[in-house]
């Protein structure tokens, strides 16, 4: 587990919202608990886990530490990566019931969605490719042609 500890967990500790509770992805059987590590290395930081991890490493293996467990919300869509930067976040609601979270299917379908769009703009890419190259082999044919006519004519 990562060593550094950074000015963002601690100061989130004191006063700043903590990060939503999902239901765990590994063993889909409870709700992510937020803990305080109390080992002298990291005493203090915060940490996010499955109430089936043990220390020993047996059990649930959904662990992370604060700002880890933070980027795996944003990348799978439980928070909006953008309310980071303004102070507060903003938790995407998943039950239709205040700041609930939850909901794993719409999570993932708002990923997909994500996913369309670059898709969708690598087919416009894509597209102009194709017609670039068109462009240039109309160009081609209309200098052999013109060499053709040429030799033919001089010939």
């Amino acid at each position: 587990m990562d060593g550094g500890y950074t000015a963002s967990a601690s100061s989130r500790w004191m006063g700043k919202p903590a990060l939503p509770l999902i239901q765990c992805p590994q063993c889909e059987l409870k709700t992510i608990v937020r803990r305080k590590a109390k080992t002298s290395k990291n005493y203090g930081r915060i940490f996010y886990t499955c109430p089936s991890h043990q220390r020993d490493g047996t059990g649930c293996d959904f662990w992370y530490w604060e700002e880890y467990y933070e980027q795996y919300l944003i990348k799978r869509g439980y928070l909006q990566a953008c309310s980071r930067s303004r102070g507060k976040r903003q938790v995407i609601d998943l039950h239709g019931e205040g700041e609930g979270v939850g909901g794993r299917q719409v999570a993932e379908q708002i990923e997909d969605k994500q996913l369309v769009k670059k898709m969708n703009v690598l087919i416009e890419i894509g597209s102009e490719i194709v017609l670039l190259l068109k462009c240039f082999v109309a160009c081609c044919v209309c200098i052999l042609a013109i060499n053709i006519y040429a030799l033919f004519r001089n010939g």
